[in-house]
C-alpha cells in the first residue's frame, strides 16, 4: 500500500488487527496458570497499542505506534 493515509487503509488495518488478535486469543485460551496470565498480559498490551495506533492513525505519531 502507498504512504498516503486513507480511511479505507485504516479499515483494512483494523480488520487485519482484529483477525490477528482473535487468532492469538484462540491460541492461548488453552493455557492455564502462569502461562495464561503472561499471555493475557501480552494480549492486553498489544490491544492497547493497537487501539492507540488506530486512534491516532491520521496524526504523525499514530503510524509510529501502529507499526
Amino acid at each position: 500500500m502507498s504512504d498516503t493515509k486513507s480511511k479505507t487503509k485504516m479499515v483494512v488495518y483494523a480488520i487485519l488487527l482484529v483477525i490477528l488478535l482473535f487468532g492469538i486469543l484462540s491460541i492461548f485460551i488453552h493455557f492455564t496458570g502462569k502461562m495464561f496470565a503472561l499471555e493475557l498480559v501480552g494480549f492486553v498490551v498489544l490491544l492497547v497499542l493497537s487501539f492507540v495506533g488506530l486512534a491516532g492513525y491520521f496524526t504523525r505519531w499514530g503510524g509510529r505506534v501502529l507499526f
